[in-house]
């Protein structure tokens, strides 16, 4: 919910909606006695993270500590959580860089590459489960072109 990546404008633009949104309510309840966290964990060991690219600086967690975090944030009143910390740290970290440097940065960590051509054979159980709760999900998809490779221009 923090960073846009190629080959995941859906799932980045559904993260982002919630950031804002979470920010804006945060906004309007302050005073009131009611707190808000968005927990942003990188890629968590589960059946939805199977499959994903690793990166260079940010370690696959395990569900017992994004759920450890969370506990900790309740107790805390801490808006901003990065499960791993070490996340948060790179995110504020490059984020007083141009948006050119803070691109490389992540490249350089290869964090544009985790959602980039997943290892399917590893996936197939999850894609398929996730496929079963939208019958007709696959036809639709494949009635629709393929987004080009990342970098490569569009033309019309």
């Amino acid at each position: 919910g923090r960073a846009g990546y190629a080959n995941a404008v859906t799932y980045c633009t559904t993260k982002f909606a919630v950031v804002g949104l979470s920010e804006a309510l945060r906004a309007e309840l302050r005073g009131t006695g009611i707190e808000l966290s968005i927990v942003c964990p990188g890629v968590v060991n589960t059946e939805l993270g199977s499959g994903l690219n690793e990166t260079r600086a940010v370690k696959v967690v395990e569900p017992e500590e994004v759920a450890d975090a969370i506990v900790d944030a309740l107790r805390t009143d801490r808006f901003d959580v990065f499960v791993p910390a070490v996340a948060g740290t790179i995110w504020r970290a490059v984020h007083v860089l141009p948006r050119s440097a803070a691109e490389k940065v992540g490249q350089a960590l290869k964090a544009d590459q985790v959602l980039s051509n997943p290892d399917q054979s590893v996936r197939a159980g999850y894609e398929a489960r996730a496929a079963a709760c939208d019958p007709g999900v696959e036809e639709r998809a494949a009635a629709v072109d393929p987004a080009p490779p990342a970098g490569e221009k569009v033309t019309s």
